[in-house]
């Protein structure tokens, strides 16, 4: 079944693909630090990288929200990152389920 995904590439190549087949939140994330140099050289330390998620609530509607990460890749000053919402059979599989630490509790009326 067909499904809407987040494919995020770096450079032209694939990173990875985020999707589910349960109802779900999808995130693709691009965080950069420009951070103060650990020596006393002019040059500055750069960080960056590229990551996805997917969080899941429960389908009894009680318990935890979970998460579902996507490896981080590093990226660099000139990268160039693209993030695109396509629809396809085949997302990626994504690492092991991580409890988000907060409980979901819902009325019975609610979808």
């Amino acid at each position: 079944m067909s499904r809407l995904a987040l494919e995020v590439s770096v450079n032209g190549e694939k990173a990875f693909t985020i999707g589910h087949t349960d109802w779900c939140m999808m995130n693709a994330v691009v965080d950069f630090a420009r951070l103060i140099p650990e020596n006393d050289g002019d040059d500055e330390m750069r960080a960056g990288s590229v990551s996805g998620h997917i969080f899941l609530r429960p389908r009894d509607k009680v318990g935890p929200t979970n998460a579902l990460p996507y490896d981080a890749l590093q990226i660099r000053r000139g990268d160039e990152v693209t993030i695109r919402v396509i629809e396809t059979d085949s997302p990626d599989s994504p690492g092991e389920p991580t409890p988000m630490g907060h409980w979901v509790e819902l009325d019975a009326e609610e979808p």
